[in-house]
């Protein structure tokens, strides 16, 4: 079964005054957590269209509407593995796929999300 996480991320603005990037030259979200950027979850859907509802009434909330723009739905198998087929032999690898992130990107990510049939958690 397929769901379809909503993310949104909150640039944090720079010190030095230099623009916040929002989006990379591909058009994709680009974000930071060691530079302040916070990445949260609004929620799990079970369809696309759902997702998108929701990003369209959020757009119009406090802390949504100065970053309307970014916004990222996620989609996810339940009920599949995510570890690393590199772990089975051995080598060293993520155990759980996060959002997707550009190349050149680096952060640390600072919450899990556990998906099971039973429910969603955050550590």
């Amino acid at each position: 079964m397929d769901v379809f996480l909503l993310w949104h991320i909150r640039h944090a603005p720079f010190l030095d005054g230099r623009p916040t990037e929002h989006r990379g030259e591909d058009g994709e979200l680009v974000w930071d957590e060691e530079d302040g950027d916070d990445l949260k979850i609004l929620g799990v859907y079970s369809t696309e269209q759902k997702a998108q509802e929701r990003i369209f009434c959020a757009q119009k909330l406090p802390g949504f509407r100065d970053e309307p723009d970014c916004f990222l739905i996620n989609p996810f198998t339940l009920d599949e593995d995510r570890v690393d087929r590199r772990l089975r032999h051995g080598a060293a690898g993520p155990m759980s796929r996060p959002p997707p992130r550009p190349a050149g990107q680096c952060g640390k990510r600072k919450r899990m999300l556990v998906l099971t049939t039973a429910g969603v958690s955050i550590t």
